[in-house]
């Protein structure tokens, strides 16, 4: 269940138990995005699983370059090692991983901040978009698990 910042799915919850006859639910908005839930009914575990989606991402790397393919390159490099890496045995598992994997089986989410906070249009998913699509286009050539099945 996310409550995003006009707070519709807090109106669901007071709504839902209305339905029911009882009018006991408290469901508040305190800050965009956190809805807090006082549930004498006993609702939520029955009808929501109220988590909040601003995850944390475990081995983030952070990469930058100047072009979106410059981007892409430092993002590939970070998941299965550079020239440099060739003989790193995390690099080779990924490698190997990649090239085991099923095709079809790879599947890339770019993701920016304002994605998890509800926003319909938020700031660099176009430029994220466009990332994942170059980093697709450079992992189809040599794992088939990028390609289409």
């Amino acid at each position: 269940m996310r409550c995003d910042h006009a707070m519709r799915s807090c109106d669901a919850i007071m709504r839902c138990d209305a339905g029911r006859g009882v009018r006991n639910t408290i469901a508040l908005s305190p800050y965009p995005g956190l809805v807090r839930v006082d549930d004498a009914s006993s609702i939520l575990p029955t009808l929501y699983d109220p988590v909040y989606a601003l995850q944390c991402m475990p081995q983030s790397v952070v990469v930058s370059a100047e072009s979106i393919k410059g981007i892409a390159r430092e993002v590939l490099s970070a998941l299965i090692g550079g020239e440099e890496d060739m003989n790193d045995e995390q690099s080779k598992l990924a490698r190997q991983q990649f090239r085991t994997a099923e095709k079809g089986s790879l599947t890339i989410h770019p993701l920016v901040p304002g994605m998890c906070k509800g926003q319909t249009n938020p700031v660099m998913q176009h430029r994220s978009t466009k990332i994942g699509e170059e980093l697709s286009k450079m992992l189809k050539k040599s794992f088939a698990a990028a390609r289409k099945a």
